[in-house]
C-alpha cells in the first residue's frame, strides 16, 4: 500500500515579477537598443504616446547626429572613433578604387566583371581560363586586371587561395621577404600547429626568429573581404558623459538619454478605465500597467547607471583625469553601491560606452582585472609587468619556468598559480622557457 508524507519546508526564494523583469531588461540595454525597444513599445501599445514637444526636439537631435557613427579601433584609450556613416560593402569599395585607376573602357569592364565574381571573403571564384572565355578576351588581359585588383585595399583580395591571399598582404604592406614567402608556400600547416622545432630545423633559424615570423603571419587576415560583410559598421552612442566640475571639484555624470523620447499615457484610454465596459477596462488596464512599468523602468535605468558610472569614474579618477594607472574594480564593489546582483552589474556594463576625457570607452574596459591578495588587490596589469621584468632580466641560458616565476612572485607576496603565469605570459606573446633558452655555446 502506498503511503504519502506531507512535508512543509520554508526557504528564501526570489520570484521576479513582470515589472522587475522589464526593469532588468531595460537596464541591460545600451542607449541604441533602448531607443529601438521604446519605439516598438509605442507601436504595439496604444496607451503610450510620445510627448509632441519632446518629439520635435528629439527629431532635431537625431538630425544633428544622423550622419555620424562609431567604429571600433585598436587603441588603448579610445575604444571607438567617430567616422561618417555609410554602409560599406566589398564590391563598392573595390569598384571605387577601380574607377580611380583611370583604366580604358575595356580594362574597366574586365575588372568590374572580376570584382562581381569575388566571394564575400574576397576570393576569386573563377579561373583565369573561365574569365577569358566568358569575357572573350585574352588570358593576358585577365591576368593584368587581376594584378590591378590585387593591389587594392583590403589587401589580399582577388586571391585564388589562402597562400596567395597571405602573400599579397605581405607584398602590399612591404613586409615580404624570401623566408616569409617560403614559410607560407611550404610550411603553412606547421605555422598553424606552431611547430617551432620543425620550422627551425628546416629553415636553419633560431626558434626566436621563427616566433617573430609566425607572429607576422598570425596578424594577416585570411578572409579580408569579411571586414565589409553586411552591416559591419554598426551605430553606437555613449550612454553617458563623464565630466569633471572644476568649480565644485567633483565628477559629474550626464546620462545621454536624449535619444529616448519622453513618454506619456494617452488620456483617452485613461477615461476608458472609468467609463468603458468590462472588456475595455480589462484591455486598457493591462496596457496602462505595461506603459507605467516601462516609464518607471527607463527612469530606474537612468538612476542606476548614474550610480554605476559615478562610482567607476571616482575610482578611476587618477586614470581618467590625471594620466594615472587604472585601479582594480570588482563587480562586487559596484553591486554594494547599487544593490544589484553581480551578474546583473556585469550584464549592465557589458555593452555600454561612456564619453571620457580619454575618448569614448567601453565601460567594462574601466574595470581592470585583478587578483585578490591577503592585504590588497593587485591588478593584472601590474602582475604582467612583474612577469615581463623577470623574463627580461633572466639568465637566457637558464630561463625561468612558469613554476619558478610563480614561486618568485609568491616570495614577493603575490599569490599566483603556475597556470595563471602561463596564461599571462601567453597573452603577452612571450615564449615558454624551453623556447627562450639560448644555446650554451652562444656567448
Amino acid at each position: 500500500m502506498l503511503q504519502f508524507d506531507l512535508n512543509i519546508k520554508m526557504e528564501n526564494k526570489l520570484i521576479l515579477t513582470q515589472d522587475m523583469n522589464l526593469s532588468l531588461k531595460v537596464l541591460q540595454m545600451n542607449i541604441l537598443d533602448l531607443e529601438r525597444y521604446v519605439y516598438e513599445e509605442v507601436e504595439e501599445n496604444p496607451v503610450l504616446d510620445v510627448d509632441e514637444e519632446e518629439y520635435i526636439n528629439f527629431i532635431k537631435f537625431l538630425h544633428q547626429d544622423e550622419n555620424m557613427c562609431y567604429q571600433e579601433i585598436n587603441d588603448e584609450t579610445n575604444d571607438r572613433e567617430i567616422i561618417e556613416t555609410k554602409e560599406l560593402n566589398l564590391r563598392d569599395v573595390l569598384l571605387e578604387q577601380l574607377r580611380l585607376s583611370k583604366l580604358d573602357n575595356k580594362k574597366y569592364k574586365i575588372g568590374k566583371y572580376i570584382i562581381d565574381n569575388l566571394d564575400e571573403a574576397g576570393y576569386l571564384t573563377l579561373s583565369i581560363e573561365e574569365l577569358s572565355k566568358e569575357l572573350k578576351v585574352r588570358i593576358g588581359e585577365v591576368e593584368e586586371a587581376i594584378r590591378i585588383i590585387q593591389s587594392f585595399e583590403p589587401y589580399g583580395v582577388c586571391a585564388r587561395d589562402l597562400k596567395e591571399c597571405l602573400k599579397l598582404q605581405l607584398i602590399n604592406r612591404g613586409l615580404a621577404d624570401d623566408i616569409l614567402i617560403k614559410i607560407i608556400e611550404e610550411y603553412l600547416e606547421d605555422v598553424a600547429s606552431l611547430n617551432y622545432t620543425k620550422l627551425s630545423k628546416s629553415l636553419g633559424l633560431t626558434k626566436e626568429k621563427i616566433f617573430d615570423y609566425i607572429n607576422i603571419i598570425k596578424k594577416l587576415n585570411p578572409k579580408p573581404g569579411l571586414i565589409y560583410k553586411s552591416s559591419n559598421l554598426q551605430y553606437t552612442f555613449p550612454d553617458a558623459l563623464i565630466l569633471f566640475d572644476n568649480i565644485n571639484d567633483e565628477i559629474k555624470i550626464e546620462i545621454m538619454d536624449k535619444r529616448i523620447p519622453k513618454l506619456k499615457i494617452n488620456k483617452m484610454y485613461l477615461e476608458l478605465l472609468s467609463k468603458g465596459d468590462n472588456f475595455e477596462k480589462e484591455f486598457v488596464r493591462d496596457k496602462v500597467k505595461r506603459a507605467f512599468a516601462l516609464i518607471k523602468a527607463i527612469e530606474n535605468r537612468k538612476n542606476t547607471l548614474e550610480k554605476i558610472f559615478l562610482f567607476i569614474a571616482n575610482e578611476q579618477k587618477e586614470y581618467l583625469f590625471k594620466n594615472g594607472t587604472k585601479k582594480t574594480i570588482y563587480l562586487s564593489d559596484i553591486a554594494k553601491v547599487t544593490n544589484l546582483h553581480e551578474s546583473t552589474v556585469s550584464r549592465t556594463v557589458n555593452n555600454k560606452y561612456v564619453q571620457t576625457p580619454k575618448g569614448i570607452m567601453l565601460v567594462k574596459n574601466l574595470l581592470s582585472r585583478g587578483i585578490a591578495q591577503e592585504d590588497e588587490r593587485v591588478s593584472v596589469e601590474h602582475i604582467k609587468r612583474l612577469i615581463k621584468d623577470l623574463i627580461t632580466n633572466e639568465d637566457k641560458r637558464k630561463p625561468y619556468s612558469d613554476l619558478q616565476i610563480s614561486n618568485i612572485l609568491m616570495e614577493k607576496g603575490i599569490k599566483i598559480s603556475r597556470r595563471t603565469v602561463t596564461k599571462y605570459r601567453e597573452e603577452m606573446d612571450i615564449l615558454p622557457s624551453n623556447l627562450r633558452k639560448l644555446d650554451k655555446n652562444v656567448k
